[in-house]
C-alpha cells in the first residue's frame, strides 16, 4: 500500500494497522482499500460516541463508558472480520475437495497443471475455483503463473489451502508429479471436517445447557412468586 495515500488516515491509524487489517480485508474477498478505512472508521467513530455518551448519561459513568465501548469495539471486529473469515475457510475448504479431486482427474488423464486447472476452472464452479479464476485472469494481463498463485495465497485464509497452492507452484517449477500431495491435501481437510464437526457436537449440550439456565431460572421463579405477587395485587 502507498504511504502517501489517505494521508488523514494514516495520521490516525498505524501504518501496521491498516497494513494488518488491509491483508484481513483480502482474506475476505475486498480488494478495494476503501473498505479498510470504512471499517476502521466506523469501528473508532461508534467507539467514541458510546464512551462519551455514557461518560455523560450514565449513572456509572466512567465505568460504562469504558466497559461499553469496549464491548463494542471487540464485537464489531468480531462480527465483521473474524467471523465471516472463519465462515469463509470453511467454506473455501468445503469446496476445495470437490475441486482437487477433479483436479487430479485432469491431471491423471495426462494434462499439464495448467490444463489441468484450466478445465477444473471450467467444469467447477464454486468460491475456489472463482479464486483460481481471477489468477488466471491476471495472468492474462501479463503476470506469470508464479505471481498469479502468489496474489491468490494474500487473498486465501485458509492455512491448508495455501499450502496446496505453494504445491502446486513448486511443482509447475520443478516439473514434479503433484497428484499424491493432493490427495493427501483432500485426506487431511475431510478429517479435519469430521473434527470441526464433532466439536461443534460437543459444544451443543453446553449451549443447550446455558440457555437452560436464563430460561429455566427466571420461570422458577416466577412460578414459585406468583402466588405473592397475585395476592399482592388482588390485595
Amino acid at each position: 500500500m502507498d504511504r502517501n495515500n489517505y494521508l488523514l488516515s494514516r495520521k490516525i491509524y498505524r501504518y501496521q494497522t491498516i497494513v494488518k487489517y488491509e491483508n484481513k480485508m483480502k482474506f475476505l474477498g475486498y480488494q478495494d482499500q476503501k473498505k479498510v478505512f470504512q471499517f476502521l472508521n466506523t469501528r473508532l467513530l461508534v467507539s467514541v460516541f458510546l464512551f462519551f455518551y455514557f461518560l455523560i448519561f450514565s449513572s456509572y459513568h466512567i465505568v460504562a463508558a469504558i466497559t461499553i465501548s469496549t464491548l463494542f469495539f471487540l464485537f464489531f471486529t468480531y462480527c465483521m472480520i473474524d467471523y465471516p473469515m472463519k465462515k469463509r475457510i470453511q467454506s473455501l475448504e468445503k469446496d476445495a475437495i470437490y475441486f482437487l479431486e477433479v483436479l487430479i482427474l485432469s491431471l491423471d488423464s495426462g494434462k499439464s497443471l495448467i490444463q489441468g486447472l484450466e478445465l477444473t476452472i471450467e467444469v467447477v464452479d464454486n468460491s475456489l475455483s472463482k479464486e483460481f479464476k481471477n489468477a488466471f485472469r491476471e495472468m492474462n494481463y501479463g503476470k506469470s503463473f508464479h505471481e498469479a498463485l502468489i496474489n491468490l495465497r494474500k487473498k486465501i485464509p485458509s492455512d491448508i489451502l495455501q499450502n496446496v497452492i505453494l504445491n502446486i507452484s513448486e511443482t509447475y517449477t520443478s516439473g514434479g508429479d503433484i497428484t499424491n500431495t493432493l490427495r493427501q491435501e483432500i485426506d487431511f481437510i475431510q478429517n479435519k471436517r469430521v473434527m470441526d464437526i464433532k466439536n461443534t457436537m460437543n459444544q451443543i449440550p453446553i449451549k443447550i445447557s446455558v440457555v437452560s439456565v436464563f430460561l429455566g431460572i427466571p420461570l422458577v421463579l416466577l412460578l414459585i412468586l406468583a402466588p405473592v405477587i397475585l395476592e399482592y395485587l388482588v390485595g
